[in-house]
C-alpha cells in the first residue's frame, strides 16, 4: 500500500492498523502523522510489516505512535541527497528525526537512509529504546557520529549497523569527541567505505565487518564475530 503526495497528512481517532507480511509506502516532501488527534499505526493482532517513509520533513504529532511488530521501519529523504540529522528537527535541507520521533518507534529494526541516500548522516546525542529494535544508518555520502549513540536503552542491548557506499565513490564514517557508540553488536559495511572509530568511549560486546577499512577503538575488550548477517 502506498500513500503519496507533496503532504501526507495522516490523522485518526484511533488505530490505522495494516495486515501481516505487507508493505506500507508514505512518501511526500513532508509526512505527518497525528495532524489534530492522536494516530496511531500497528499491525493487526500478533502480526508485523513493514513501514517505509519517504520524507524531507517528517513529524509525529499528539503523541501518535507507529508500531510495526517484529517488521522494520525505513525512513529516508526524499531528496537523496539531503542531509539526515538524528536527534534534532528538521530543516532546510535537513530532514530531521528528534528524540521523540525515535521514541514513537516500535519496530524490530529501525533503518535511516538507504542505498540511495547521498546526503551525510549525522547524529547528535540519542538513545533508542530496546523497543525501537537494532539500528542501521546507511548512506554513500558518509556518517558523522557528533553526539553520543546508544542502541536499545543507556545498556546498548540492541546491535547498530553502520553501511557505507557500496560504490565506485568512497564514503567514511567519522567520530565526534562525544560520538560515542554504546551497543551490544556493531556491523561495519560498504564495501567502498572506511569507518574511523576511535572514540575511547566506544563500547560493543561484538564487532563484525563487510567493507573497505576499519579503525576502532572499545573502552574495553570486545570480540569480532557475527553481528545480524554480517
Amino acid at each position: 500500500a502506498s500513500v503519496k503526495g507533496n503532504l501526507v497528512n495522516l490523522y485518526n481517532s484511533g488505530n490505522i492498523v495494516a495486515n501481516s507480511g505487507t508493505t506500507v509506502n508514505l512518501e511526500g516532501a513532508t509526512v505527518s502523522l497525528g495532524t489534530g488527534s492522536t494516530t496511531s499505526i500497528s499491525p493487526s493482532s500478533g502480526a508485523s510489516f513493514n513501514l517505509n517513509i519517504k520524507a524531507d520533513e517528517i513529524s509525529f504529532l499528539n503523541s501518535s505512535t507507529i508500531n510495526v511488530g517484529t517488521g522494520t521501519v525505513n525512513i529516508s529523504a526524499k531528496t537523496t541527497s539531503n542531509e539526515i540529522q538524528l536527534g534534532t528537527g528538521s530543516n532546510t535541507g535537513i530532514l530531521g528525526i528528534s528524540q521523540a520521533n525515535l521514541d514513537s518507534i516500535s519496530a524490530g529494526q529501525l533503518v535511516i537512509g538507504d542505498a540511495n541516500t547521498t546526503g551525510l548522516i549525522t547524529t547528535h546525542t540519542v538513545t533508542t529504546a530496546a523497543s525501537t529494535g537494532h539500528l542501521t544508518l546507511r548512506s554513500r555520502g558518509g556518517i558523522a557520529l557528533n553526539g553520543a549513540l546508544a542502541v536499545g536503552g543507556s545498556s546498548g542491548s540492541k546491535n547498530l549497523t553502520l553501511y557505507g557506499s557500496d560504490t565506485a565513490s568512497a564514503s567514511n564514517t567519522t567520530q565526534g569527541s562525544s560520538g560515542s557508540i554504546k551497543a551490544t553488536g556493531l556491523e561495519l559495511k560498504g564495501s567502498n567505505a572506511t569507518h574511523t572509530l576511535t572514540n575511547a568511549s566506544n563500547d560493543i560486546s561484538t564487532l563484525a565487518g563487510n567493507t573497505l577499512a576499519v579503525n576502532y577503538i572499545d573502552t574495553n575488550g570486545f570480540a569480532v564475530g557475527t553481528v545480524n548477517t554480517t
